[in-house]
């Protein structure tokens, strides 16, 4: 999971660690490079001041363990989009789920092998009015 935008580091990129079950909070060598990636999120929905969330899955990972893994990361990805609204409407923020699943000069920074790929993403903004 990657977390684009959000309110207190908005030129940085954090990235779940799912070892240690926390964020890792990755500098930016260029701060253009994040609104480049929010300008392709913005082509499937305006993101304004909102927090954008991108799940990602490794393939190879998950094939390691899981045969015909082809539905998995997806599976998955409806599930976390699923509890995230739950979690969201909870604490009155605004939710909408993406139908974008890669962001490619995101994917191209961060040198994901060709086993990682994008399985969606919401964008989180709040609370509500």
């Amino acid at each position: 999971m990657l977390v684009l935008q959000a309110p207190f580091f908005k030129d940085k990129l954090l990235i779940y660690d799912s070892n240690h079950h926390v964020f890792g909070v990755r500098e930016l060598p260029n701060a253009k490079l994040i609104q480049q990636c929010l300008q392709e999120v913005d082509r499937c929905l305006e993101t304004h001041n909102g927090t954008v969330i991108w799940f990602v899955a490794d393939l190879a990972r998950s094939g390691a363990k899981y045969r015909n893994l082809e539905s998995l990361p997806r599976r998955d990805s409806g599930a976390l989009l699923a509890t995230l609204g739950l979690v969201a409407e909870g604490m009155r923020l605004e939710f909408c789920g993406l139908g974008l699943h890669e962001i490619p000069s995101l994917k191209r920074f961060l040198k994901f092998n060709q086993s990682v790929v994008g399985v969606g993403g919401c964008i989180v903004i709040g609370p509500i009015a």
